[in-house]
């Protein structure tokens, strides 16, 4: 509790004086012990428990290999000696969609502030800033980062362009938004309904969407489809 204190201490000062958004999460009790008040008017956020933030932004569908990232970077950093763990920052570009229906292009560095005893990740600080670039097709990028040499352990980018969703997946898709079924849409490109129906599988996955009604809102609002 006393090292909470004091770590909320320090936020509220920096938090005064700097434009970054700070988010200080605490594994233990999983919520956030400190949010800079400057992100609800900004972002859009009304709500700042840990599930309402998760609630508030939604991933660009291209950008899900920052979730694999965050992964990727725990189970590296978990591999380390326990005196090792928190040399590392693991810093990710990507775009999030706010409650305002708005993609904006932020950074994220994650840094490891406590650990337990048994080399268990306690206590952990986001620091957030928006992009001044703020191009909507720059795909992702995620690096993991030693803080001491600026090694960096391993990098990844997203596809370039809109969503990796082929050409012909975005014909099917625009059919389908037009209200055709399977079967006009393999008469009207000249393929087979069973064709028809693997691209529909793949742009669902491709776009994180449940069904085509939900494939087709994705695909509007980042401009994959009119």
């Amino acid at each position: 509790m006393r090292k909470l204190k004091k770590y909320q201490a320090l936020f509220k000062k920096i938090n005064q004086v700097s434009l970054s958004y700070l988010f200080a999460m605490d594994y233990y009790r999983n919520e956030y012990f400190f949010v800079s008040d400057k992100i609800k008017r900004k972002l859009g956020v009304r709500f700042c428990s840990h599930e309402a933030l998760l609630q508030s932004f939604q991933l660009h569908p291209s950008d899900h290999l920052i979730v694999d990232s965050i992964c990727r970077a725990r189970r590296f950093i978990c591999s380390q000696a326990i005196e090792e763990r928190k040399k590392y920052r693991l810093v990710n570009n990507f775009r999030i969609c706010n409650e305002s229906m708005q993609y904006m292009r932020v950074y994220v560095q994650h840094s490891i502030l406590e650990m337990d005893k048994r080399g268990n990740i306690w206590l952990s600080l986001r620091k957030v800033d928006l992009d001044p670039d703020q191009e909507a097709n720059k795909p992702a990028l995620s690096f993991l980062q030693h803080v001491d040499n600026n090694e960096i352990i391993y990098r990844i980018h997203g596809n370039e362009g809109n969503d990796s969703i082929s050409e012909r997946e975005r014909e099917v898709l625009e059919l389908i938004s037009e209200g055709y079924v399977s079967k006009e849409i393999a008469e009207r490109l000249f393929i087979s309904e069973y064709t028809v129906n693997n691209h529909r599988k793949s742009i669902l996955k491709k776009l994180n969407a449940n069904n085509a009604s939900e494939a087709i809102k994705k695909a509007v609002k980042v401009g994959i489809i009119r």
